[in-house]
């Protein structure tokens, strides 16, 4: 039986730090900013350990967001708006 090779889209797909796309990488920088907003108001209110583990929820939450793909279908009229709206 013979191999085929299956065509992928990989545009787009550069890694920052190895482990980062471009996406990935911005997303984590949101979450990191919302993180800090949040660790600055429980440091003053002295729950600095709250602030920590926000901060780090959060910056995990943008990494996620940012890694998920958006498949390739034009059967489904969400998919469509999606992509339109990334541009993509």
């Amino acid at each position: 039986m013979g191999t085929h090779l299956i065509p992928r889209d990989v545009e787009g797909e550069g890694r920052i730090l190895i482990i980062f796309t471009t996406k990935g990488f911005v997303g984590t920088l949101i979450g990191i900013f919302i993180g800090a907003i949040l660790f600055a108001f429980f440091n003053t209110i002295h729950a600095t350990i709250v602030g920590w583990i926000l901060l780090v929820l959060c910056a995990l939450t943008g990494f996620v967001i940012g890694q998920v793909k958006i498949p390739n279908s034009n059967s489904l009229d969400l998919f469509k708006k999606i992509r339109r709206i990334l541009r993509l």
